[in-house]
């Protein structure tokens, strides 16, 4: 590898994924855009991941390992030890196409290298049926953002060095499983939202997946939590004031429809009568229709 800035350093945190690791690796290094390096930061496994990390020979690979601090705590490293220009995240069960990396470029040269930009994804199975796709999301992203929830996540998000290292994800254990809304969330206070709309990045829904899997103590903490640290921020409030009730009522209802899922019915009709008190005119979303639809059938 040349002796150069690598433009590109893609930060993968990762746990016990040593049987997915090496097809995400195959992935990223199988780039049509070549000038990045890629920061694996292992949070503590106790599987082969490691082994299969260095089972790659490419001079643009490096491998950390750390004691298990969740993955706020995982990017943040990363994040820390990356060289490149832009920082940009990848969860080590999802896959970039090959033109990712390409495409984004020729869309931040475009924009004159803003400071923050995600590009699209799509969500698929294991068997590579496409389950969501995120086109609707450039209508106006900063109200959805707010008003219906994290459809971005860390997954196609690029941040400037700079802007990344000053924006650190919230480490709090608590906050595992939000902490990309959080961090998105300070963002918007800063920088405007701009958006790629190819879908160059595969999320793969999988049982072993963090957002399959519930607590709902640790759903309920984390997301109460969440709303609690946004709303205790005044420039957040004053700015956003009339999408505060619409914010709020999506957090609930986020909770609600997963507690509903895992049949919680009880504890799950308790967060959607929150999120309508919050915003009546929750009740016209999809979502609370997808929850209803759980408590008859």
């Amino acid at each position: 590898m040349e002796n150069k800035q690598p433009f590109f350093s893609i930060v993968i945190p990762t746990w016990n994924r040593g049987d997915m690791i090496g097809k995400t690796l195959l992935s990223v290094l199988s780039q049509t855009h070549t000038n990045f390096e890629v920061i694996v930061v292992d949070d503590g496994s106790t599987d082969n991941t490691k082994d299969v990390v260095e089972s790659f020979s490419d001079e643009r690979l490096r491998y950390i390992w750390q004691q298990n601090a969740e993955r706020a705590a995982a990017r943040n490293n990363g994040t820390l030890h990356a060289t490149g220009q832009y920082i940009t995240f990848l969860d080590s069960d999802d896959l970039f196409k090959p033109e990712h990396l390409s495409i984004v470029y020729k869309h931040l040269e475009s924009l004159s290298f803003p400071p923050f930009f995600h590009q699209s994804f799509h969500i698929e199975d294991i068997n590579g049926f496409i389950e969501t796709r995120h086109e609707n999301m450039f209508k106006n992203p900063l109200k959805q953002l707010i008003k219906k929830g994290n459809f971005f996540g860390s997954v196609g998000l690029f941040l400037h060095k700079d802007i990344a290292v000053e924006n650190l994800f919230d480490e709090e254990r608590v906050l595992a499983g939000s902490e990309d809304y959080e961090m998105l969330l300070r963002l918007t206070m800063k920088y405007p939202i701009l958006c790629g709309a190819e879908m160059t990045t595969r999320v793969i829904n999988h049982e072993g997946r963090g957002e399959i899997k519930i607590n709902k103590d640790k759903l309920i903490a984390r997301v109460e939590f969440l709303i609690k640290k946004t709303l205790s921020n005044k420039d957040f409030t004053q700015k956003y004031n009339n999408w505060l009730p619409a914010f709020k009522a999506s957090n609930y209802s986020f909770v609600s429809l997963h507690l509903a899922l895992h049949d919680e019915k009880k504890l799950a009709f308790k967060f959607l009568r929150k999120a309508v008190y919050a915003y009546p005119f929750s009740i016209f979303n999809k979502r609370f229709f997808v929850i209803i639809r759980e408590f008859v059938f």
